[in-house]
């Protein structure tokens, strides 16, 4: 007995890459100019595409892009997308958001290329995570105790 197979599928030359998953632009003051992120888009296809750039959540946020609209990028070629973080208020969550490529046209999820946005804005004065010039007497008293601690098991070696 002979079994035929039927197969079908569509080959596709659209593809997009990016040279990061994720842009964190890190702890920064809130209502501060922060240096932009630039994100560069491949396409790694053999023809030309149109890509449209938009942010996956775009009212209310700290975040833009440029260009902000659709850009041309030649087969193989690169086109280079900025993205721009000013947080308006201090906040204890970090501010999220994501940059979504489309090909024009393509509305297959595997067109569509995805990177992450992340930054955490905080208040003139506020405790960033660092606590260098703020030790209080505690962390003074603890250090001298590991000091003398040592000295006395280094007398016991030697004595």
């Amino acid at each position: 007995h002979a079994v035929e197979l039927l197969m079908r599928g569509t080959a596709t030359e659209r593809f997009l890459g990016a040279n990061a998953l994720t842009l964190d632009f890190g702890d920064v003051q809130a209502k501060r100019e922060v240096e932009p992120k630039e994100l560069t888009v491949t396409n790694l296809s053999s023809q030309p595409q149109t890509v449209d750039v938009m942010l996956g959540h775009p009212t209310g946020t700290p975040y833009s892009v440029s260009p902000s609209a659709l850009m041309s990028i030649p087969a193989g070629g690169n086109a280079t997308v900025t993205v721009s973080y000013r947080p308006t208020t201090a906040s204890s969550t970090p501010d999220e958001n994501e940059i979504q490529l489309w090909l024009r046209g393509a509305g297959a999820a595997e067109a569509e290329t995805t990177v992450r946005l992340t930054g955490k804005a905080h208040g003139l004065g506020q405790n960033t995570g660092c606590a260098c010039g703020n030790a209080g007497a505690g962390s003074v008293g603890l250090v001298s105790v590991m000091v003398l601690a040592s000295l006395a098991a280094l007398r016991r070696r030697r004595g």
